[in-house]
């Protein structure tokens, strides 16, 4: 595991040919065409990991299987603008096996199929400078944390070949009431050992570091900006 500061790559780098440079940089051409990439996003936004797929692999290199996001505008946008096979209104309705779609305006399953890419952006709330309650209690009590254990969960169990965590600075920041901060809990973390502190009632000790993943074979890796 590194943790490095970001680089920027110059100005050009806001155009709209920003793939067709880092295709340059890195040497490399991508053709999935006759095996599309599998694509799912958690607490999706606007899509932004959809758009990127568009640029860098095209439309006929990726096939998203499904969104997840809570919030009603959002989600009228990614129905206008993206080719999302569902699209979940709770990022916990993933673990559940199924829930409210709004692509299909009912109850949809989670589909089954092998997940090449997760990417998710779980709330900043609890973990954000600007949240007046930042440093008063631990961030993983708070019920805006709830998503990342979801999201955890799904890596756990589809092992998806890469997986992109976007959040705030504030996660490299003291977590009150914790030896560590948010960062260290994600990667390395164990619940605390009372069990009315712990996660959903689970059991005191439990372990939801990334790094616990037994078997999986993956390095993790993080990286920050200093303009987050």
């Amino acid at each position: 595991r590194r943790i490095e500061r970001a680089h920027s790559l110059g100005f050009g780098w806001h155009a709209s040919d920003w793939a067709q440079q880092l295709k340059a940089l890195i040497g490399a051409e991508f053709d999935f065409t006759q095996r599309p990439l599998r694509l799912v996003t958690g607490c999706s936004g606007a899509e932004a990991p959809h758009w990127a797929m568009q640029d860098l692999v095209g439309e006929e290199g990726f096939r998203q299987l499904w969104a997840a996001e809570i919030n009603e505008n959002p989600r009228r946008f990614i129905l206008r603008n993206c080719n999302t096979g569902h699209l979940f209104e709770d990022i916990c309705f993933i673990m559940q096996g199924g829930g409210r779609c709004s692509r299909h305006g009912g109850h949809c399953a989670v589909p089954h199929d092998e997940v090449d890419i997760l990417v998710a952006g779980f709330p900043c709330t609890p973990y954000s400078f600007c949240n007046p309650k930042r440093f008063k209690r631990n961030c993983f009590t708070e019920p805006a944390a709830k998503p990342f254990f979801e999201i955890r969960r799904f890596i756990v169990d589809r092992r998806p070949r890469l997986v992109i965590l976007e959040n705030v600075r504030g996660l490299l920041a003291p977590n009150p009431e914790t030896d560590c901060s948010p960062m260290d809990f994600i990667l390395r973390g164990r619940n605390p050992e009372t069990p009315q502190d712990c996660y959903e009632g689970t059991e005191p000790g439990a372990e939801w570091g990334l790094e616990y993943i037994q078997g999986y074979g993956l390095r993790w890796d993080m990286f920050y900006s200093s303009v987050w």
